[in-house]
């Protein structure tokens, strides 16, 4: 799958793996206007569907009926990115701007209170959820050098993974 600009509109499409002819399963965005602010961004394909950022929000595709469904409804000031959904699709990871930093947060898929997982002032980025689904694999900025850690959904602070000494 793969998000185009084809024709003025925005929209997801799917290419058989060895190649072939793009088919449409999605027009998204009608206007390239708004593309050209914030283009969407496609996350992950599952067996729900296509995942996509756009416009500080995040939505998943129904590949089977064309429906979009948005998962996440931020406003100002929020401005969350780098959206990742959970191995078993019901939870959602992404970095939001808080009080001057940007940390890690996970919500429901079905929406709810989100929960704060780092809240220091190193710049997270990047989320990617570990396979069990109880932690979340990111990197932060600290002390001027970017470094891997791991946020734990149950309370634990977060640890940096040792890679060596450069």
């Amino acid at each position: 799958a793969f998000i185009s600009d084809r024709g003025n509109q925005i929209g997801i499409w799917t290419v058989p793996f060895l190649g072939g002819t793009p088919t449409l399963i999605k027009m998204i965005v009608p206007d390239t206007k708004i593309a050209a602010v914030a283009s969407p961004i496609l996350k992950s394909w599952s067996k729900k569907g296509i995942y996509y950022e756009h416009e500080n929000n995040f939505f998943v595709l129904d590949v089977a009926s064309g429906e979009i469904t948005q998962l996440t409804k931020f406003e100002e000031p929020h401005v969350p990115q780098g959206f990742c959904i959970s191995p078993d699709e019901e939870r959602i990871a992404y970095i939001d701007s808080s009080e001057g930093q940007d940390d890690l947060w996970v919500i429901s898929s079905r929406g709810g209170n989100p929960l704060r997982l780092t809240n220091d002032p190193a710049g997270d980025v990047a989320p990617v959820w570990h396979p069990d689904g109880q932690r979340l694999i990111y990197n932060s900025l600290r002390d001027g050098t970017p470094q891997i850690c791991l946020a734990y959904l149950d309370g634990r602070p977060s640890e940096l993974i040792p890679l060596g000494e450069d």
